[in-house]
């Protein structure tokens, strides 16, 4: 598991590589959540099921034209 690295803002984030081989970062409140956030995300992609969160900021148009 990557480390959990403590950010000067008081949260907590945990950078990896995700299926595409991009770098991708988890941040949350506690460590605890942080860590639990990243195994569903490990999970996930066990399954074939990860998502990646910055495909999410696509426009609905911008989709439709792709799709």
């Amino acid at each position: 598991m990557p480390k959990v690295e403590r950010l000067p803002s008081g949260s907590y984030r945990i950078r990896f590589t995700d299926p595409w081989g991009r770098r991708a970062v988890i941040t949350r409140k506690t460590a605890a959540d942080t860590r639990a956030t990243y195994r569903r995300a490990l999970g996930d992609m066990a399954r074939g099921e990860y998502v990646d969160v910055r495909k999410g900021r696509q426009t609905v148009g911008s989709w439709a034209d792709e799709w």
